[in-house]
């Protein structure tokens, strides 16, 4: 009798994450014995070890750990590397701990001294520059000698400097650039310095929700304990600290740990303009390809590619065709043939079979509504979309419709005896929950239209940017006058 071969028992992933202030609340709660995340046997799931940015991703990319809190532009040169969902380190504005500094003005100083510990910082600065139209000679040093040698340039020479060595610096030099202040003054847009990425194939579903947990834990209950176990570090070593309560609040309100909508459109328009401005080439990417990220559980671009192979095999379209309009489900590789190679008229008469054998009464109602787009800002790149100008255009193509415009709309809608306005546009960072509540009580004042608003993608974008519940959005908008939600959005989400 045949044994059954056992499976293989859980390991433990070997992670590398960064020793910055700024990264601890990433993997604090992995590090506590008593809520380190295990397998179902015990066995634990993460070994961390603490290390500068720029060595974590040397060690993935050598294969001596599995997992590591990465900076983003190392991607740039492993796009094989999954990425967490959901999880990063960033910031919205001024970030205080990626500076350049000087004793003299930043635009005139003929060398900027950057921090070896960190690719992201040092290819942002190298963006921020190239767009100016400033061109100062670029020394990479070892993390933690900038400031000396900032200090030492007579006014002509500067330093980035990154990680905790920046904190008080604004209080040490005259003239300082905050460059997560820079970037969102030049696009509106988040920025992303780091976040979590791992060797193909390492990461399933157990991990990644480990590492969300770990997350959401750290900053939930144990933010200010993390700042008071810094903070006593360096005290102990003799080091100048400042106050538990700036640590704090740096860990709660200056990082963003979020890796959503925004934060991924902040990472794409970075890598983007680095691309375009000819300081990174991405391996495999073409000319005419957007710049993408392969997160875990994401749809690998290898299925994608071995569906295409199938392509020669013996496929016929009239087959495939009978079998969907009996309910059953096609796979990729056929559901590219018949894209491919069915009439479309074929493909219609196909799925009228499907809907008349679900809704077999053949009863169709029909009312008069008005679809309409009240802007065409957004944040998510859909390749096959013409609609959209993504919130960093300069070009005036933009748009969000005044209350005046949509009021002549409505009133047109009205007059040809509609009774319903299909409400949809972009994903635009700029309007915020508040903005719809308004507009949807000013239409029910103003208008005896159903609102059939929005849609899912448009709703968890919303969520996002409240940092709320989608139930709880979907409350509010309700009762500010929200009738019925739209479905679509596949193609997105």
């Amino acid at each position: 009798m045949q044994q059954p071969i056992p499976s293989k028992p859980p390991r433990t992933l070997k992670v590398q994450a960064v020793s910055f202030l700024n990264g601890r609340p990433l993997y604090h709660s992995l590090l506590d014995p008593a809520h380190a995340p295990r397998h179902a046997d015990g066995t634990p799931m993460f070994e961390v070890v603490e290390a500068l940015p720029a060595d974590c991703a040397e060690a993935l990319g050598a294969g001596d750990c599995d997992l590591a809190l990465v900076p983003v532009a190392t991607y740039v040169d492993h796009p094989e590397w999954e990425v967490v969902p959901g999880i990063g380190i960033g910031c919205r504005g001024a970030v205080e701990t990626v500076v350049v500094c000087s004793t003299g003005p930043i635009e005139e100083a003929e060398r900027i001294y950057l921090d070896g510990a960190s690719r992201s910082s040092a290819l942002l600065l190298r963006l921020l520059l190239h767009e100016r139209g400033l061109s100062p000679e670029l020394v990479r040093v070892p993390h933690g000698r900038g400031e000396a040698l900032a200090r030492d340039g007579a006014g002509k020479a500067a330093a980035l400097i990154i990680g905790d060595a920046a904190f008080g610096l604004r209080d040490r030099f005259a003239h300082v650039w905050d460059l997560g202040a820079e970037w969102f003054a030049a696009t509106g847009l988040p920025m992303v310095f780091a976040f979590w990425a791992a060797r193909p194939g390492v990461l399933g579903p157990e991990h990644v929700a480990a590492l969300q947990k770990a997350r959401d834990r750290s900053l939930g209950k144990y933010a200010e304990a993390i700042a008071k176990t810094y903070r006593d570090e360096l005290l102990a070593r003799g080091e100048p600290a400042l106050s538990e309560a700036h640590y704090a609040g740096y860990l709660r309100k200056t990082i963003r740990y979020n890796l959503e909508t925004q934060q991924r459109e902040g990472l794409v328009e970075y890598l983007s303009r680095c691309r375009a401005a000819g300081l990174i080439e991405i391996p495999g990417l073409h000319a005419e390809d957007q710049v993408h990220i392969h997160f875990v559980g994401a749809a690998a671009p290898e299925r994608l590619v071995a569906a295409r192979a199938r392509r020669g095999q013996t496929m016929q379209v009239d087959d495939l065709l009978e079998r969907a309009a009996a309910g059953e489900r096609l796979e990729l590789a056929e559901g590219i043939y018949l894209y491919e190679n069915a009439p479309l008229m074929a493909l219609g008469e196909a799925a009228d079979r499907r809907r008349r054998s679900l809704h077999a009464a053949p009863v169709v109602t029909y009312i008069i509504d008005r679809n309409v787009n009240y802007t065409n800002v957004c944040v998510t790149r859909c390749k096959f979309c013409n609609f959209y100008v993504p919130p960093t255009d300069k070009t005036g193509r933009g748009y969000v419709l005044s209350k005046d415009e949509l009021a002549q709309k409505f009133s047109e809608t009205e007059a040809l005896g509609g009774i319903q306005i299909l409400l949809q546009g972009g994903l635009n960072p700029a309007l915020d929950l508040a903005y719809y509540e308004d507009l949807f009580r000013w239409t029910k004042r103003n208008f005896s239209l159903r609102l059939h608003a929005l849609s899912p993608t448009e709703i968890i974008h919303i969520a996002q940017i409240e940092e709320l519940e989608i139930e709880e959005v979907l409350a509010r908008l309700q009762a500010a006058g929200m009738d019925s939600l739209p479905g679509g959005g596949a193609e997105v989400l």
